[in-house]
């Protein structure tokens, strides 16, 4: 005679099959690995009894570019930072302005990932001292998201930073970051519409070339 499962017995069979065929996409995939190398690499020169010191914070400061800088496309970050003005510039003019911004968005990054808004008597801020991965996402057009928690030595808080990253020639990249729903990308594109409505692209151009000097 055909006997009908238990309800939980069924439950439990769906779940083993559902688990079965979705083993891989629990797993951390490439884009959240990506973050988590680059983020376990800063934490160790954050962590690198030798560059505390007051004196040593520019090397501290190189040192945690030289990690960043491979995880992100600065063309990309350039681009979406002048919106619909982007289309607008020559190739050449492109190029410029994407080497003039790329220093100001690895110095923002670094300061950015590495210390928290405040500052400490060293002048460092919050240091990081444990990140927790809490969801990727990976959409089939090539877009992802890592969201991460990151949790501060000065400061018994959490700080939501979330990764947006775009797959080219099968790499992965980041090219936003969002944090506490601040989008790094849409604070740059907010400041450059306003200079280029009130001034001119030139304008814009002097300006970065003025903060680098």
């Amino acid at each position: 005679m055909h006997r009908t499962l238990p309800c939980w017995t069924l439950v439990i069979v769906l779940m083993s099959l559902w688990l079965m065929s979705h083993g891989k996409a629990a797993e951390a995939g490439e884009p959240q690995e990506l973050i988590r190398r680059t983020l376990t690499d800063v934490l160790a020169v954050l962590s690198d009894d030798t560059l505390k010191a007051p004196e040593q914070r520019q090397e501290r400061l190189k040192r945690i570019a030289q990690v960043v800088s491979p995880s992100f496309d600065f063309k990309e970050m350039a681009r979406r930072s002048l919106g619909q003005n982007w289309h607008r510039l020559t190739p050449a003019q492109q190029e410029e302005f994407v080497q003039l911004f790329s220093p100001m968005l690895l110095q923002s990054l670094v300061k950015r990932i590495a210390y928290r808004a405040t500052t400490s008597a060293e002048g460092y801020g919050s240091v990081p001292n444990a990140i927790q991965y809490q969801r990727e996402t990976i959409d089939p057009d090539g877009d992802a998201s890592v969201q991460t928690a990151m949790t501060y030595a000065q400061e018994q808080t959490t700080e939501d930073v979330e990764y947006l990253l775009l797959r080219r020639d099968g790499t992965w990249k980041v090219y936003d970051v969002v944090v506490e729903g601040a989008s790094m990308v849409t604070n740059y594109r907010t400041q450059f519409a306003q200079i280029l409505r009130q001034e001119s692209y030139a304008d814009l151009i002097k300006r970065l070339k003025s903060s680098q000097q």
